[in-house]
This record gives C-alpha cells, sequence and structure tokens, in this order.
C-alpha cells in the first residue's frame, strides 16, 4: 500500500504563489498573469499525478555476488534501482536495514540516490565485514519524492539477501609424523 506524505513548506510556498498570480491577474488584468496561473495549477497537479505513475514502474532490490565470504574479505553489496519510466525524479530514498545474527547487532540506514529515466543502475554499498556470523539485508521501505518536491510517496519494499562470514583461514604448517610408541621408547 502506497502513503503520502506531504511536504508543507513546499506547499504552502505553491500556494502563496498562486494566490499572488490571482491578486495579480484580478489587478493587472493581464491575460499573461491568467495564463501563468492555469500553468501552474496544471503544472502541480500533473507532477503528482506523474509521481504515482512514475512508482509503479520502479523496483529496487538488494544483491550480493556471492553466498558467503572470510572475515575481512571483499564482497560487495548492491542495491540494484530498475527505473522503466521516463518521468525522473529528485530523490529515491531508501531504508536499509542491516544486522548480523551471530552477535545480534543490527543497524538501519537511510540512502538517498536522484532516479534519472530510464536507469537500470547498481549502486555498491560500502560494507566491510569485520565480524563473523550471517549478515542480513533488507530493504525496508522506498520513497519516491516527485519532481517539483511537493508529495514523498511511500513505496513498501520486500527485498532481502543474506551472507555468511566465515572466520579467515590459516595455513596449517606441515607437522612431523612418526609413532607415538617411538616417542615412548625414548622417554623411559
Amino acid at each position: 500500500m502506497n502513503k503520502i506524505h506531504l511536504r508543507l513548506q513546499r506547499l504552502i510556498i505553491y500556494v502563496l504563489w498562486l494566490i499572488i498570480l490571482v491578486v495579480l491577474f484580478d489587478y493587472f488584468r493581464v491575460w499573461f498573469l491568467i495564463m501563468a496561473l492555469i500553468i501552474a495549477l496544471a503544472g502541480g497537479a500533473l507532477d503528482v499525478l506523474l509521481l504515482y505513475l512514475m512508482a509503479g514502474k520502479t523496483q529496487v532490490t538488494v544483491e550480493t555476488e556471492t553466498a558467503s565470504t572470510e572475515k575481512n574479505g571483499d564482497v560487495p553489496v548492491f542495491i540494484h534501482i530498475v527505473h522503466d519510466s521516463m518521468i525522473p525524479s529528485s530523490e529515491l530514498r531508501l531504508t536499509l536495514f542491516s544486522e548480523n545474527e551471530f552477535y545480534g547487532s543490527s543497524q538501519e540506514t537511510e540512502i538517498a540516490y536522484p532516479l534519472y529515466s530510464a536507469e537500470d543502475y547498481h549502486e555498491k554499498l560500502p560494507v566491510t565485514f569485520t565480524m563473523p556470523g550471517t549478515y542480513r539485508f533488507r530493504l525496508q521501505q522506498a520513497s519516491i519524492r516527485d519532481f517539483l518536491g511537493f508529495v514523498d510517496l511511500k513505496i513498501p519494499l520486500d527485498s532481502e539477501t543474506e551472507l555468511s562470514v566465515f572466520p579467515e583461514s590459516e595455513e596449517v604448517a606441515e607437522e612431523k609424523t612418526g609413532h607415538l610408541d617411538e616417542e615412548d621408547k625414548g622417554n623411559t
């Protein structure tokens, strides 16, 4: 279910601008001002309508290249954005939840990207795996802002990936081989 969040400061400025255009038209009776008022009203309505169309054509997932790595290993975690719409957005804001199940540590991070027309984009996240355990990355929600910045449309996401991090492997030196009986005879 999509959820709308209005940005009141921008809406108030927009409404004040419309009121100023109406007052100026009433005073000067210039057709240019009525055309500016019509364009401003249609532009605001079209902007919000295009936001709904754009939100339906945007898919965001979180991905890794492999399912496991060693401690301090370099395995990238990507945010994959597929935006099939020709309509750009001023901002795509994501909420990424990450946790290490073994240690019980977790973190929630907000990431913002500009959303360009018809893009297929991989963003590498700056993640370093310093502790062993199972790391889980989950995109919880995304919000897309319309081009004029009046409305944020929140879109729930359900994208998750796991990565198992193992302790660093150590090279074992060759040991001398022999029988235990030989060592016992030498000690007696």
